[in-house]
């Protein structure tokens, strides 16, 4: 590591982000002689927990600081209780308010720079995991360099390589986005990183998923638990790309289709993006477009929409009471579970991370050691009761 650096967070109440593996809130973090604004992501960790989600991430982060798409790290630290990554502070891509269905030219240019991303970390052996729109940042445009979106939370990041070889205990990825390979436990290629971006884009272009919403019951949550890789499942690209661009549910069903071991045709891709947003019809299509185009048709086009399974917050679900619910929400076996070195009541507010996920594998030619970043030493947060 480099020289010491110390953090102060400025506010509990104005989080960045939030996720399964901690909080990321603005601090201001001092190295050297250098004191900056950063986003501080704190996790709560035992110190006798031996590897950790998060610097599994600050290694990944690390080997992709030579790429423009991912925020600039700054320092690491691991203390009593937190373990912590500050970075670089950028804006949030995808607002809480966001005005949904899209403008479709800007689906189309976030289309374009994703794609560009989801290529240079393939040829990396880097599998994201966890493509959805909380995850897409905006750097805004500076020194003349315009804006352009920047690619964050890499704690499900894995070998490619190995991960399309291995089959999964469990889902990887957010249910909401995940692709139908992880929710039935199979390998995962880089078509699992390119099926999340085309719902992702097709939610964009929508406003909505046949699958996605956010529960106001019990029962409509465990609903959604149990049956909406089924509904994921019934919904084709084509019949969720109906009425938009041909090319978003070509997508959909040709990552689906894509063998865990074989690369996209990022570049016939890009091409069909190009056309398609110039709005050629399939009789302008290159022979190699077509072939994507003919590997991917199902004929849904000739079903009825309306007749597809959907989840929905208007939905009364009636729940299989025999159901077992601590043990279907139980990480399968293989997976230590949490460890607790903190007492006190808020404990029960803030859950503890346990040993990293066992398939969390560092890509071929990733270093295995911290060099490039600040040694985080000190993290004053006077929202956080000792």
């Amino acid at each position: 590591m480099l020289d010491y650096a110390t953090a102060e967070v400025l506010s509990d109440r104005d989080w960045l982000g939030k996720g399964a593996s901690g909080t990321v809130l603005t601090c201001i973090l001092q190295m050297g002689a250098t004191m900056i604004e950063a986003a501080l992501k704190e996790s709560r960790v035992s110190m006798r927990v031996q590897k950790t989600t998060l610097k599994h991430e600050a290694l990944l982060l690390q080997a992709l600081q030579d790429t423009a798409f991912v925020p600039r790290l700054y320092a690491y630290g691991r203390l009593p209780h937190y373990e912590y990554i500050a970075m670089e502070k950028c804006e949030n891509w995808f607002a809480r308010d966001a005005k949904l269905p899209m403008e479709m030219p800007q689906v189309f240019d976030l289309a374009f720079e994703m794609i560009d991303v989801l290529e240079e970390l393939h040829k990396r052996d880097i599998l994201h995991g966890d493509i959805k729109p909380q995850n897409i940042l905006l750097r805004p445009a500076r020194a003349g360099r315009p804006a352009h979106i920047v690619l964050c939370d890499f704690g499900l990041s894995r070998s490619l390589a190995s991960a399309s070889t291995q089959e999964g205990k469990r889902t990887i990825g957010t249910r909401d986005w995940t692709s139908l390979a992880s929710h039935a436990y199979k390998p995962l290629g880089a078509g699992h990183d390119l099926e999340m971006l085309a719902y992702m884009l097709l939610y964009l272009l929508r406003g909505n998923l046949p699958w996605k919403f956010k529960a106001r019951t019990l029962a409509q949550l465990r609903s959604q638990y149990l049956h909406l890789a089924q509904v994921k499942a019934a919904w084709s690209g084509q019949a969720l790309g109906a009425g938009y661009p041909p090319i978003f549910g070509v997508l959909v069903d040709y990552a689906r289709n894509l063998p865990p071991t074989e690369m996209p045709r990022y570049d016939t891709i890009r091409q069909a993006l190009q056309r398609s947003r110039q709005e050629v019809d399939q009789d302008g299509l290159t022979y190699d477009e077509q072939l994507l185009w003919q590997t991917t048709n199902t004929d849904t086009a000739q079903e009825d929409v309306s007749s597809l399974p959907t989840l929905t917050d208007q939905d009364d679900p009636v729940i299989d009471p025999t159901v077992d619910w601590m043990t279907v929400m139980t990480p399968s076996p293989g997976y230590p579970p949490p460890s607790n070195s903190r007492d006190g009541y808020m404990d029960e507010f803030e859950e503890p991370q346990g040993e990293r996920d066992p398939s969390l594998s560092l890509p071929e030619g990733v270093s295995g050691q911290l060099t490039e970043v600040w040694n985080l030493i000190s993290v004053k947060d006077p929202f956080l009761l000792s």
